[in-house]
């Protein structure tokens, strides 16, 4: 007669046991989650040799690859009438690591609206600082439009717009331009 009273004690103690688990799991929904400790982020830290856990969504660069962007900025003169009749644009593309550019290109890009605005490509002036294996990459760039008429008259306004940008190895940008 013992056995089956050790088995209807156990069945009831069981029972106590599910009905104050689901009091407990009911009542922490209005609280606001706990912060990981130290423990916890140990435990999960490492879930097979060289991989990290990590929650989904969440996109990570790949350990010894660059993040790539670019940047552009622009100087341009505009007539009475609102219209712009000449453009001059730099653009930077550059890649970065661990606070480091990895590689960098630029171009320049005129442009001119105006009917007698010229360009003038033998007067562009270019200035370069930093680069790979630097924190920053700097590229001042200076151009020279020109309206001029018929030969006769010859060119009649000078502008020498420039512009310069300089980027970091942590990805930011910021410009300069004048003229």
């Amino acid at each position: 007669m013992q056995t089956k009273r050790r088995g209807r004690l156990a069945v009831g103690a069981v029972t106590a046991i599910v009905a104050v688990t689901s009091m407990t799991i009911a009542a922490p929904a209005k609280m606001p989650p706990r912060e990981p400790t130290r423990s916890d982020v140990e435990k999960e830290k490492v879930t097979s040799a060289g991989a990290e856990k990590r929650p989904p969504g969440v996109h990570i660069a790949k350990r010894g690859r660059s993040r790539c962007t670019s940047y552009w900025a622009e100087r341009w003169g505009k007539n009475l009438l609102g219209k712009k009749m000449y453009n001059y644009r730099l653009e930077i593309n550059w890649c970065y690591r661990r606070g480091r550019i990895t590689s960098a290109s630029y171009n320049t890009i005129p442009t001119t609206g105006g009917l007698f605005w010229k360009w003038f490509s033998k007067d562009e002036k270019i200035r370069r600082s930093g680069g790979t294996r630097r924190s920053y990459y700097q590229i001042y760039a200076q151009g020279h439009f020109a309206a001029c008429g018929p030969a006769s008259i010859g060119c009649v306004q000078d502008k020498y717009p420039w512009v310069q940008i300089r980027v970091t190895g942590a990805g930011g940008a910021t410009y300069r331009n004048g003229g």
